[in-house]
C-alpha cells in the first residue's frame, strides 16, 4: 500500500576538487538527508528508501542508486544525485508504504526532509493475514481435489486433513465430507463414519452427510442406526425417492415390513422398488399367513421385473395357496390356478436351470 506524499527540497553539494563524475544519467552532485518518525514521534529505524530519477512512480528495478536505510535515530542521507525531479519510496514492515516526489538542486543548500510513517491499521493486517491464510487453504483444498480426481485417495485425504485445523467451524463439514469420500472410494467403511459424525456435530441438518452416513452404518451392520440416520435425512427431504427406496431396503432387511410399506407408498407412481426387498416382504407375509398381501407383493415384482424368474415362482405358489381358499368362488379359484400354471411355465421358459425348476415341474404335473 502506498500513500502519496509530495514535497520539494532544494539541495546543494559543494564542489570538491578532484571529484570523480559517475557515468550514470541519474548521478550528480546533489544530496538529500532527513529523518523519519512514527505517529508517536519515535524514530523509525531500518526504514528503506528507494530513489529513482523522474516524476513517475518509483520502480525499484530501474537504474538508480542503491536503497538506503534509516539509522537508530531514524536519520538518513544520500549523495551523488543528479539535479531534477526524483521519486522516493519509503518502506518499513508494519507501516504503510509512502511514496512522493522531491526536487534536487545540485547548487542550493540542503533542506532536511522530515517524514512521518503511519502504522498499518490492525484491521488491515488482519485482513491481509486472512487473505494469505485463505490462499494457503484454497491451495491445499484445490490440490486435494486434484488428487481426488486422479484417484489418489490417500494423497487427497492428506491435503484435506492438513487444511481442517485451520478452517472455521462453519467450513469444516464440507471438507470432512471430502475426507469421508476418500475412505468410501477405498471401501474402508469402518473409517467413513467418524468424519461424517464430526461434520454432523457441526451441522446437524447436513443432508449430504446424512445420505453418506446411513449406508455406511448399513455396511457396518448397524441397521438400526442406518434407519435412524435415514429418517433424519428424510425429515429434511421427505420427497426424495432415492432415500425412500433405501429406507424400504433397510426396513425389509430389519424385518420391519409394515414400516417399509409406509415408505413404499410414498414413492412416485412408476418408481421401481428393489425386487429383492419386495420378494422378502412377500415371503414374510406368506409365512405369517398374509397370503393375499404376499400375492400382491409378488405380483408387483412380476410387473416391475418381468424377466425375474424367481418372482414367477413365488407368485405361482401364492396363487395355488389362494386357490385353496374355500371362501373364494369357483371362478376365482380357477383363475388363480391358471395364474399358477402360467407362472411355473414362465419360470421354466426364462430359466430352465433355476433352483426352483424341479418344483415348478412337479406343480405343473399336479395342476
Amino acid at each position: 500500500m502506498r500513500r502519496k506524499l509530495w514535497f520539494a527540497v532544494a539541495t546543494s553539494l559543494w564542489l570538491v576538487a578532484g571529484s570523480a563524475v559517475v557515468a550514470q544519467e541519474w548521478a550528480g552532485r546533489g544530496r538529500l538527508q532527513g529523518e523519519i518518525k512514527d505517529e508517536q514521534g519515535k524514530p523509525v529505524e531500518g526504514a528503506k528508501l528507494t530513489l529513482r530519477i523522474g516524476s513517475g512512480r518509483v520502480d525499484p528495478a530501474a537504474p538508480g542508486p542503491k536503497a538506503i536505510f534509516t539509522n537508530d535515530k531514524g536519520k538518513w542521507v544520500i549523495g551523488g544525485l543528479a539535479g531534477g525531479a526524483w521519486g522516493v519510496l519509503i518502506q518499513k514492515e508494519g507501516f504503510i508504504d509512502s511514496e512522493g516526489q522531491v526536487h534536487v538542486d545540485e547548487f542550493s543548500p540542503t533542506k532536511p526532509v522530515n517524514l512521518t510513517l503511519k502504522v498499518i491499521p490492525k484491521e488491515v493486517i488482519a485482513a491481509q493475514h486472512e487473505s494469505a491464510q485463505n490462499a494457503e487453504l484454497n491451495a491445499m483444498l484445490a490440490k486435494g481435489d486434484e488428487l481426488f480426481v486422479a484417484k489418489n485417495w490417500s494423497g487427497a485425504r492428506a491435503e484435506y486433513e492438513k487444511a481442517l485445523p485451520k478452517l472455521e467451524d462453519k467450513l469444516k463439514p464440507a471438507v470432512l465430507k471430502r475426507v469421508a469420500k476418500t475412505y468410501l472410494q477405498e471401501e474402508k467403511f469402518d473409517q467413513v463414519a467418524a468424519p461424517l459424525e464430526q461434520a454432523l456435530a457441526l451441522a446437524p441438518d447436513d443432508a449430504e452427510a446424512l445420505r453418506l452416513l446411513a449406508p455406511t452404518y448399513y455396511q457396518l451392520k448397524q441397521t438400526d442406526k442406518a434407519i435412524d440416520t435415514l429418517k433424519r435425512a428424510l425429515a429434511i427431504t421427505p420427497d426424495d425417492a432415492a432415500l425412500n427406496k433405501l429406507m424400504v431396503d433397510f426396513l425389509v432387511d430389519a424385518g420391519r415390513e409394515d414400516e417399509a410399506k409406509v415408505y413404499m407408498a410414498k414413492l412416485p407412481q412408476g418408481t421401481k422398488v428393489d425386487p429383492a426387498s419386495l420378494l422378502n416382504i412377500g415371503i414374510r407375509q406368506f409365512n405369517e399367513g398374509k397370503v393375499k398381501e404376499a400375492f400382491e407383493s409378488f405380483d408387483r415384482v412380476v410387473q416391475e421385473n418381468p424377466g425375474l424368474s424367481e418372482a414367477y415362482y413365488y407368485r405361482g405358489l401364492t396363487a395355488i395357496s389362494l386357490s385353496a381358499d374355500s371362501k373364494m368362488s369357483a371362478a376365482d379359484q380357477k383363475a388363480k390356478v391358471a395364474i399358477a400354471k402360467a407362472d411355473f411355465k414362465k419360470l421354466l421358459e426364462i430359466d430352465p436351470n433355476s433352483p426352483h425348476a424341479a418344483d415348478a415341474r412337479e406343480y405343473l404335473k399336479s395342476l
